[in-house]
């Protein structure tokens, strides 16, 4: 609080805060002396600044000049007269208030008047510690006033405040900027302190004091890094110099490796040498930071010489390396191969070559390594390895020639022996026709009865081999061929009798001892016919075919089976009979069928027909023939049927209609189609059907093994596949004979994944609807089966006879009719 009254008498008055308003909006910032009570006091604060005032007042009322430039005039006059005049016309804080007696005494009766004066504060940035060779650091403060502030050294003796690019003010000297710089003189504390004294309706700021430490200067080595130093050399001058040019001292820190004396250092033995590069400064230099320098203290060289060993037999026992080192030092060996070779020391204590030899075990390759660890004077020498072959003993195989054996036989016995007495081993390159399975293997067994299983009809080719041991080399593969012999078979076929022309057809009889189909042919056309032919199952003896008879003479026909993969075809057999002329009572046969048309199925033939044109006899079937042959279908009065085909075979279709009075001439030939393959689904399909193989329902298998399929139930001589699941793969096609079966040996792949997996047979029925069956096993790790295949379910003939029986039920081997679908 100010007592205006009071002090405008003794000229130290305030100015009030609408006068310190007008100067901002003026944009003066100008210093005011704090004597400003009223416009003309405020103006004796010295000549400068009455003659700034007068001109800037000219300019302002003229309104010719610049209030900011006039203002920064006016406030850098009144700085200036401050600074040289505060002594007489602004008595420090302390002093420049009188005491409250002196103000009692001296104040007018009138009452006083009072105003409030604000509040200010400093920001004084706080200077760094700063090196003595700076000469000077910068100083930075501010009032919330605005005004200027004053820095003042307390340490006069350390630094002083000077004049930024002016003079230098020493002592306790004080300088009113903004900004400053203080003057550097010794080591030591450096105290500055920022003071305002107030003004413009301000109180006098609380002063703000920062120190900081004038140090010594910092001082940095430059080290040399030695070079690695052979031992043998000795001593090396070290290079290293300070920045400050004091001397730099060296101490060796490895002392067991290298020593130091001045800058000199001597190696003492091989190994890391490490230097370290100090100077401890004085009363300007601060010390330097340590700076540390290793080198290596290098071991003389050596080097071993190590001959190349001869291959060697087994029989030999032993082999002298005859290693040398370049230092006289003994040479250590190691067998990096110990099944193969090891390394017999005779005096362990030495480890001296002499007298060392490598004993050998077993054949293969033998490696040795040579070392020689080194000592104090020599380094370790370069390991040499040195690598010979420890021969095995030779073997053969003698393997007996297999006779040429029917597969009727079911096995062959494999005999053969190794010269080593080890056990010979055998593989099938032929699994469709055999496979083998080979036992365990035992200890002391030279020789063991192995069988190859006949599966199908062609050459068998067996490989003998015996793997070898330590002792003996594997022996020379020896392979022996022989031909699994198709089964014979005949046909029998009863001699038809003497028919007159009006009977019409005669009903033949043949069965094949394969029970496979028998065909039969007619020789004499022009007297009989059989329709391109007509084929029987000899599974269902006594079942008749028909022959045509369109004219009187000799009726020649002949039975075939050209029989299958495994069976020969049987001698054909051929029978005459007499057809007489006779007086027709009537009609005999009916016409032939009209528009034979037929459409490929997947693996199947739908052929349709219409019915004989005419008031002929009544029909009582049909019968479609393919051609090539031999499928048929038969229907009791439906016009049209599904025919069996291989799937890629282009076909044509006939059909014949019967009476009680014969068979009409064949109608047709249709329009040529060919079948299609069953495709094949990415996963295997929902069947309740279950194929089977040769050994039953099998429920293992391993990769690579041979395993013969049979599936049933599916359209006579159509293509089916079979494929292995978990990825689809397909394994074989096979065409079904005419009771829709069939037995195809495939292969379990060489790469299949062990785990659970699914045989696949895909085709269609005898209705050209599809048909599958499947097989469900587990397929072991390659080279864990011993190649048994587990067995669960029926015994096979059941299977078989089964499967036939419901084929063959109804009296035929005809396919069901089925209406056409739209």
């Amino acid at each position: 609080m100010t007592i205006v009254g009071t002090l405008a008498g003794l000229g130290l008055g305030v100015e009030p805060a609408s006068a310190k308003r007008a100067d901002k909006d003026g944009g003066s910032a100008a210093v005011r002396s704090t004597d400003q009570a009223s416009p003309a006091k405020a103006r004796t604060t010295g000549k400068a600044g009455k003659k700034t005032d007068k001109k800037t007042d000219k300019k302002r009322s003229d309104g010719k000049s610049d209030g900011k430039k006039a203002d920064k005039k006016a406030a850098k006059a009144r700085a200036a007269d401050v600074t040289q005049g505060a002594a007489k016309k602004i008595r420090p804080a302390a002093q420049a208030s009188p005491t409250a007696a002196a103000v009692a005494s001296s104040a007018p009766a009138a009452a006083p008047r009072v105003l409030a004066e604000a509040t200010q504060t400093i920001t004084f940035t706080q200077p760094p510690d700063t090196p003595l060779s700076a000469l000077s650091a910068p100083l930075t403060a501010s009032a919330s006033s605005e005004l200027p502030v004053t820095f003042t050294s307390t340490t006069p003796g350390v630094c002083a405040v000077g004049i930024p690019g002016g003079e230098t003010l020493l002592g306790a000297q004080s300088r009113t900027e903004d900004t400053a710089s203080v003057s550097l003189i010794s080591l030591g504390t450096c105290t500055i302190e920022a003071t305002q004294l107030g003004g413009d309706g301000f109180d006098p700021a609380p002063p703000v004091s920062r120190s900081f430490e004038v140090t010594k200067d910092p001082q940095t080595i430059t080290f040399t890094q030695p070079t690695d130093l052979l031992l043998s050399v000795g001593p090396t001058t070290l290079d290293a110099s300070a920045s400050s040019g004091l001397q730099v001292a060296f101490t060796s820190t490895t002392t067991a490796v290298c020593t130091v004396v001045g800058n000199i250092v001597t190696p003492v033995v091989g190994g890391i040498c490490t230097i370290d590069a100090d100077q401890a400064g004085n009363g300007e230099y601060l010390a330097a930071p340590t700076v540390t320098r290793s080198f290596e203290v290098l071991k003389n060289p050596q080097v071993i010489t190590f001959g190349q060993p001869a291959d060697t037999p087994l029989s030999a026992g032993t082999v002298a390396p005859g290693a040398t080192a370049s230092s006289g030092l003994p040479v250590t060996y190691t067998s990096s191969t110990p099944t193969v070779c090891t390394v017999y020391l005779p005096n362990t204590e030495s480890l001296a070559e002499n007298g060392v030899v490598v004993t050998l075990l077993a054949g293969g390759t033998c490696t040795i390594d040579a070392d020689q660890a080194g000592d104090p004077s020599y380094k370790a020498a370069a390991t040499v390895t040195r690598s010979f072959e420890v021969l095995k003993n030779a073997q053969t195989i003698t393997f007996g020639q297999p006779d040429d054996t029917p597969l009727s036989a079911g096995t062959v016995t494999l005999t053969a022996t190794a010269s080593s007495e080890l056990l010979v081993t055998y593989a099938s390159s032929t699994p469709a026709v055999c496979t083998v399975d080979n036992p365990e293997s035992a200890a002391g067994i030279a020789t063991v009865d192995v069988v190859a299983t006949l599966v199908g009809a062609g050459t068998c080719t067996i490989d003998a081999d015996q793997a070898g041991n330590g002792e003996y080399l594997a022996a020379p593969t020896v392979t022996r061929s022989f031909e699994v012999l198709k089964n014979a078979q005949t046909i029998t076929f009863g001699q038809p009798a003497d028919t007159p022309l009006s009977a019409g057809t005669v009903a033949l009889t043949a069965t094949a001892s394969s029970n496979l189909s028998v065909m039969f042919t007619s020789g004499t056309p022009a007297v009989c016919t059989v329709g391109g032919g007509q084929s029987f199952g000899a599974t269902a003896p006594g079942n008749n075919g028909t022959v045509t008879l369109v004219g009187a003479g000799t009726c020649t026909v002949t039975a075939n089976q050209a029989g299958d993969a495994d069976h020969l075809a049987a001698p054909a057999v051929t029978h005459s009979f007499a057809v007489t002329a006779g007086i027709p009572t009537g009609p005999a046969v009916p016409a032939a069928p009209g528009s034979v048309t037929a459409v490929a199925g997947i693996s199947s033939i739908n052929v349709t027909w219409t019915a004989p044109p005419g008031d002929g006899p009544a029909v009582t079937g049909y019968t479609a023939t393919a051609s090539p042959g031999p499928a048929t279908c038969t229907t009791t009065g439906a016009t049209s049927c599904v025919l069996g085909g291989t799937a890629g075979v282009s076909y044509t279709v006939t059909v014949v209609a019967h009476s009680a009075g014969g068979n009409s001439v064949p109608a047709g030939p249709s329009n040529a189609v060919v079948p299609t393959a069953p495709p094949t689904p990415a996963s295997p399909p929902d069947t309740p059907l279950e194929l089977t193989t040769d050994r039953g329902r099998i429920t293992t298998a391993a990769p690579g093994q041979a395993i013969v399929v049979i599936g049933t139930g599916f359209a006579a001589y159509s293509t089916a596949t079979i494929t292995i699941y978990s990825a689809p793969t397909v394994l074989a096609t096979v065409t079904t004979d005419g009771s829709g079966n069939f037995t195809k040996a495939v292969t379990v792949p060489p790469g299949l994944a062990s785990g659970q997996h699914t045989f696949v047979a895909a085709g269609v029925a005898p209705d050209g609807l599809p048909h599958s069956m499947k097989l469900v096993i587990t397929v072991a790790a390659a080279g864990t089966s011993d190649g048994s295949l587990p067995v669960t379910g029926a015994a096979l003939t059941t299977i078989v006879l089964a499967g036939a029986g419901m084929v063959l039920a109804g009296g035929g081997l005809t396919f069901a009719s089925r209406p056409r679908r739209a």
